[in-house]
């Protein structure tokens, strides 16, 4: 029996090289029976890219549609509401993520789809996944760091035992969501936070634990390893040489033990560049190589050479830079890793455009 994926991303054009890669991933880990649909929630895609989007059949037939959602009412409002309120702007949320929470609109005639941030990369099939039996709960989601939800950063009337999960990969019953109007309490709890003042950074992401908590159901830690768990130090170590399993627990989740984490490292499926740096912006992190091996052979391989040669011209002097005056640290050591560092990271951008050069 075929396995029909339905996946929902959303993207603006800014995003669109990124979306890209993450398709082409998924395409270059699936099996025989095991085909895509996509639900593209567009945000302002240029032709140029849907174009690029549409030549990624060569590698393997799916199914492609753009969403407009700006008809929407649910959406409308939603939108209104976020330029209504000036303290929102300011948190980390696009207007086009507030699209998350009308998922279950784009297609009534589906019960469930996979959501994915577009700053994902795939590892592996997701036949597995897409086959988790939701029953009766709200959706399928990994558990987030500690570091993220401790009570210095969470004001959600969660406690430190309370779910709070990532949403950068939510698998949705979107059929249950409809059954219960879910829809509907978007607003109340919309309206019950922002009034409470117990937004975060993260709005969308808060407003989805808020809304869903209590029926959820715990997946695997291999569906969305973060990029940004502690398997090494700061200057390299590896701590799961020197750390015990309650310092692990204590730092990535009460939900995963150390062998869990240990099991995703060595065979993750969807891995999550969860920081501030990416393998677009940035040369060292897991799963970077991976990533731009593939933009490097795909339409939007010119687009990237281009950002990196940009960031080239910006730091071309950073070689002469006096870091130990203008450094906050006294140890010198910590300051020539640093150095040793960002020198580093100079030789590989270089390395990476000298072949492009003409």
């Amino acid at each position: 029996m075929p396995n029909n994926i339905h996946i929902v991303l959303i993207c603006d054009d800014n995003y669109s090289m990124q979306m890209g890669v993450l398709i082409i991933s998924i395409l270059k880990h699936t099996l025989s029976d095991e085909t895509h649909h996509f639900h593209i929630v567009d945000g302002g895609i240029s032709d140029l890219n849907k174009d690029r989007l549409y030549s990624l059949k060569d590698i393997k037939p799916f199914t492609l549609e753009f969403i407009d959602v700006s008809d929407s009412m649910t959406y409308r409002k939603l939108t209104e509401f976020y330029k209504s309120n000036t303290s929102l702007k300011k948190k980390y949320i696009s207007e086009i993520a507030l699209a998350k929470f009308i998922i279950p609109e784009i297609n009534t005639n589906l019960d469930k789809v996979l959501y994915l941030d577009c700053d994902m990369f795939v590892l592996g099939s997701l036949v597995e996944l897409w086959n988790t039996d939701l029953a009766d709960n709200y959706a399928a989601v990994v558990p987030d760091l500690k570091l993220t939800h401790s009570n210095k950063n969470l004001k959600l009337d969660f406690t430190e035992e309370d779910l709070y999960f990532n949403s950068g990969m939510i698998l949705l019953n979107i059929k249950k969501w409809r059954e219960d109007n879910l829809i509907d309490g978007v607003f109340d709890s919309f309206t019950y936070i922002h009034k409470t003042k117990q937004f975060n950074r993260f709005i969308d992401q808060d407003q989805l634990n808020y809304l869903l908590k209590d029926n959820l159901l715990i997946l695997p830690l291999k569906y969305n390893l973060f990029t940004k768990l502690p398997v090494k130090n700061e200057y390299g170590v590896d701590i799961r040489k020197t750390c015990t399993k309650e310092q692990y627990k204590s730092q990535i989740s009460s939900y995963f033990s150390c062998d869990d984490l240990y099991t995703a490292i060595s065979q993750p499926i969807i891995l999550h560049y969860v920081t501030m740096y990416k393998p677009w912006n940035s040369t060292d992190g897991v799963g970077f190589r991976n990533w731009r091996e593939y933009v490097l052979n795909s339409p939007w391989a010119d687009e990237f050479v281009t950002s990196i040669l940009k960031k080239i011209a910006q730091i071309k002097d950073i070689e002469n830079y006096d870091w130990y005056k203008f450094s906050k640290y006294n140890n010198k050591d910590k300051i020539k890793f640093i150095l040793k560092k960002i020198l580093h990271k100079i030789k590989t951008l270089k390395r990476i455009s000298h072949r492009f050069r003409v």
